[in-house]
Formats: structure tokens, C-alpha cells, sequence
């Protein structure tokens, strides 16, 4: 493909997605470049992960397919990336936003392969976000019990120095 500069963010290159922003440098409705732009997309947040401000920036800006094929895939990717028992670590909470965008793209289209696939996605979704609360409310009641501690060490010690 020519070089070409991004139509979401300007930034200059080539290639089926902005390494910038995970736009699509391909127009939509091409099931084939679409499924190859989605592989570009997951090699290029590959190669980034360890960077997790630009990780970050290429889930949430980055390139949904138009097609049910390629939208699929690409919700079953964002599966493979949901950790539920570590909820509160990496970019979690993106790649369920990601799903969830994928889910709404697909529930507007009709057919049954999609209607499956939003159950499944939704399952996954659903299973992050219970674990994203528990894991908040564990580190919620850890602080107030520490909290509690620190409280009644202080009480303690004024009581020692100071004794009534």
C-alpha cells in the first residue's frame, strides 16, 4: 500500500492501521482487509504492551470492523485479553469497553451468528465486572480496617504517654 496519512489523527504511514491511533487505513466493507487490518491492529498492541498510556490510546481509539466476520473475531480477541482474576490490573477495563462497542455493533446487525456471539461477549463482560467489584471491595475493606488499626494504636499510645 502507498504512504498515506491517517484520516482520525494526520499522523503519517502506510499500511492497513495507524500506528498512532489503531485507525483503519482501509475503507469498510472489505471482509478480507478487514480481517487482515484487525490482525495489523493486534500485532501493533502487541508490540506495545509494554507501554500502557499507548496501549490504552490504541484500545479505546482503535479500529472496530464494520463487518460481522471481522467484528466477531475481533470481539473474541478482546476475550482472550479479559483477565477476571486480576480485574484492576493492565488495560482491563478497555478491552471490556471494546467488547461491549463490538457487542452494540453486532446486536444492530441481524442474524443469529451475531446474536450468539453478543451472548458470549456479554457473559465475559459481565464476569470482569463482577470481579472488578470484588476486588474493589476487598481493597475498600483492607483500608478501613487499616484505617481502624492505625486508630486504635494511636488511642494506645496517647494513653501510655498520657495516662488519666
Amino acid at each position: 500500500m502507498p504512504a498515506q496519512t491517517c484520516p482520525k489523527c494526520g499522523a503519517p504511514g502506510g499500511g492497513f492501521i495507524c500506528a498512532y491511533c489503531g485507525a483503519a487505513m482501509v475503507p469498510p466493507g472489505d471482509e478480507g482487509a478487514e480481517l487482515a487490518a484487525l490482525e495489523r491492529y493486534h500485532a501493533l498492541l502487541d508490540e506495545t504492551k509494554s507501554n500502557t498510556e499507548q496501549c490504552s490510546r490504541l484500545i479505546v481509539e482503535g479500529f472496530v470492523p464494520s463487518g460481522r466476520k471481522a467484528l466477531i473475531e475481533a470481539g473474541l480477541r478482546c476475550i482472550a485479553r479479559i483477565d477476571t482474576n486480576q480485574p484492576l490490573n493492565g488495560c482491563n477495563e478497555q478491552w471490556v469497553k471494546r467488547l461491549e462497542a463490538i457487542s452494540t455493533r453486532l446486536r444492530v446487525m441481524a442474524g443469529d451468528d451475531a446474536l450468539r456471539a453478543v451472548a458470549e461477549f456479554d457473559v465475559k463482560a459481565q464476569a470482569w465486572r463482577v470481579a472488578e467489584a470484588k476486588e474493589t471491595k476487598v481493597a475498600l475493606s483492607f483500608f478501613a480496617i487499616l484505617g481502624l488499626v492505625l486508630v486504635l494504636v494511636a488511642w494506645w499510645l496517647i494513653r501510655l504517654i498520657w495516662p488519666a
